[in-house]
């Protein structure tokens, strides 16, 4: 160019009538949003891949079109592999019963869902997900994006941490014994025993003041 700076340049040409006949395209400028496009590509894969949790998008067809290493490292499915394929290649209950992300009756984004999905070994888990839809500049739907926690050990955790307080509430209840829980002095549990010896009902124990069922000897103690 005239500044000495360098262009690139694309030539078609055709043969007609032994001459050489040749059209040049200055395609710098396109190289240029290509090598800028390119570059924002890899700049949002590498957000995605510096998220602790797992992230996914797909396109209108269910079909998985970005995929970061949290997602990998849950699922036991590359980037490689799994990218093109439809999601229900892993995702297990509800969305093989309907898809969530595409239904019209559910007000997006969705928050905290609770699913089940299945890794490349085979293994079921639990996961919570957030949901949302992805729109062009037309606010058009061209996909949806996903994020999702293994939750997993936290439910295997709860499960027994539920377990543990019915036994306890169980051996509790059936103790000869009167136990009797306050906070603050408003009765929050009473076992069978105290309910037995007071004559009155559960419902008209709890929530009551402690001191309702006290003697004023008692209350000046």
């Amino acid at each position: 160019g005239m500044n000495n700076s360098y262009r690139s340049i694309e030539w078609h040409t055709q043969i007609h009538n032994q001459l050489i006949y040749a059209i040049a395209y200055d395609i710098t400028e396109q190289l240029k949003l290509s090598d800028e496009y390119e570059e924002q590509k890899d700049y949002a894969q590498l957000l995605l891949d510096t998220v602790p949790s797992a992230v996914f998008s797909v396109n209108k067809n269910s079909e998985i079109t970005s995929w970061n290493k949290r997602a990998e490292e849950i699922t036991g499915y590359s980037r490689e592999e799994i990218i093109g394929e439809n999601c229900t290649i892993f995702s297990e209950e509800p969305c093989k019963e309907g898809c969530g992300l595409y239904c019209l009756d559910i007000e997006k984004p969705i928050y905290n869902k609770l699913c089940t999905i299945k890794t490349k070994s085979g293994e079921f888990l639990n996961i919570s997900k957030n949901v949302n839809l992805l729109r062009n500049h037309e606010h058009q739907v061209i996909g949806g994006i996903e994020c999702f926690e293994n939750i997993t050990d936290n439910l295997k955790v709860e499960e027994r941490l539920k377990e543990s307080e019915e036994r306890y509430a169980a051996i509790v209840n059936n103790a000869p014994e009167i136990v009797l829980i306050h906070q603050n002095g408003i009765i929050v549990f009473i076992n069978h025993s105290g309910v037995k010896s007071s004559g009155f009902e559960v419902s008209e124990i709890v929530g009551k003041s402690i001191f309702d069922f006290l003697t004023e000897e008692s209350r000046k103690n």
